[in-house]
């Protein structure tokens, strides 16, 4: 199902494609079924949760994939409890890097693409076509919390590439795209007249992203005509003043989701306690474990390790995931709310040559070129250049090595790249052996 909307989305023009998409509810955003899905998530919620039954339903997914053959998984698999998943080794990003088949399913219908560049080096990863479609159930039920609805439509900043358009409408998602690497002074007086034209009712994105676009529709004294029901960020850490600019300014609630592209993990910030995570455990269990490597209790802080649910293409049993988080509450032995959550998004930016910021979350790309290099990692010494270390897996293919240099050109269309093929010994790596995806000399 998701290949054939992929290709009707690519084959046809959106004047054509959308009252069908519409009308007969072909993607989440407009499905009456996926809405009922929505529903019986509300209704379900206070019920008890069943661990022992998703555990073993991972077991199942983890026996058709190579790496969990190992024996050290044997005990978990023969006995599938909270007590036999918490002595299993840690996974982090260097170990499913370097073990991609290892760890996958391909007699699961899925595809393949990649994690975000932001703080961490872009990872290939195959995701079922399922958990699409279960990612959007969960993700549609946080934002429903400030009143998102079917067949509402979204305005959205993010980091899609649209070449020199600042406005394009997604019918697929239901969604207007804003350009953000074209946001600025000169051109936010289009852009807001567009927006107002589609008169959008709820807002998601990035955080950076919003904020820049608070800051110009204030700076030129312009507004939305359409008051929206709610904003919801994604992607980026919170800064508490910039999310209270953005609410103040907007006259509306603002409250942030967390999750991987691994699809290994999600909570959604409660609408009545702003800073609380609420953590959707049909999606994934998480752990907050301290640096003694011991599980925190209440009001401790340590690292979000997840154990994922709806990705069969590609199960992970406990992924460290390189953020953190305070936890809030534990019901069962389970961490079902947390607080603080400190991550790697938002905060690494480069400049382009009038120097405005450009986040790193906003150029991560998903073209299958890049799956032909064990790493990528940018360097930025001044502002508008930015030099781009390339490490093939196994010999440069100077075809891949073209296509994903021009799509991060598109993206930047104002920072001149340098690029280079190095060897992985050559890579910047920091004192702890981590390879940062972004180096900045200032």
């Amino acid at each position: 199902m998701l290949g054939q909307l992929k290709y009707i989305y690519k084959k046809f023009p959106t004047r054509i494609i959308s009252p069908f998409i519409r009308v007969l509810g072909l993607t989440p955003a407009y499905s009456r079924r996926m809405w009922n899905k929505i529903s019986s998530i509300e209704n379900d919620e206070e019920l008890n949760f069943n661990v022992e039954v998703l555990l073993k339903g991972l077991v199942d997914d983890i026996n058709k994939v190579s790496y969990y053959k190992k024996d050290s998984f044997e005990n978990f698999k023969n006995e599938a409890n909270l007590k036999s998943l918490r002595n299993l080794p840690f996974l982090d990003t260097e170990i499913v890097r370097n073990n991609i088949d290892g760890f996958t399913n391909r007699a699961v219908s899925g595809y393949t693409t990649s994690t975000g560049g932001s703080g961490r080096n872009p990872l290939k990863i195959y995701l079922s076509n399922d958990s699409y479609f279960e990612d959007r159930k969960f993700v549609f039920y946080a934002w429903s919390k400030l009143g998102y609805k079917r067949n509402d439509l979204k305005l959205t900043l993010r980091g899609v590439n649209l070449g020199t358009k600042l406005i394009e409408y997604n019918p697929m998602n239901n969604e207007l795209n804003v350009n953000v690497f074209l946001m600025n002074n000169s051109t936010i007086v289009k852009i807001i007249l567009e927006i107002n034209k589609w008169k959008p009712t709820f807002g998601q994105g990035y955080p950076s992203a919003w904020f820049i676009f608070t800051s110009l529709l204030r700076e030129h004294n312009l507004e939305l005509k359409q008051q929206l029901d709610g904003i919801y960020f994604a992607s980026e850490s919170i800064n508490e003043e910039k999310r209270t600019f953005v609410e103040s300014f907007f006259e509306v609630d603002v409250r942030g989701t967390y999750g991987l592209s691994e699809r290994s993990c999600f909570a959604f910030e409660k609408k009545d306690d702003k800073g609380v995570y609420k953590v959707m455990l049909e999606y994934g269990l998480i752990e907050i474990i301290k640096k003694n490597g011991n599980q925190a209790a209440v009001g401790e802080t340590g690292e979000i390790v997840s154990t994922g649910f709806i990705n069969r293409a590609m199960p992970l049993i406990r992924y460290r995931t390189g953020d953190f988080a305070e936890v809030v509450k534990i019901e069962n032995n389970i961490v079902v709310e947390v607080r603080n959550i400190i991550g790697r998004w938002g905060k690494d930016f480069i400049l382009d040559k009038e120097g405005n910021k450009i986040y790193t979350t906003s150029i991560n790309i998903h073209s299958s070129a890049q799956f032909d290099f064990r790493y990528i990692q940018i360097k930025q010494d001044e502002p508008g250049i930015i030099h781009m270390y390339f490490v093939p897996f196994s010999g440069l293919n100077e075809k891949s090595l073209v296509t994903v240099k021009k799509e991060f050109q598109r993206k930047l269309s104002n920072i001149k790249i340098e690029s280079h093929v190095i060897e992985f010994e050559k890579l910047y790596k920091t004192e702890r052996g981590k390879i940062p995806f972004l180096i900045k000399s200032t």
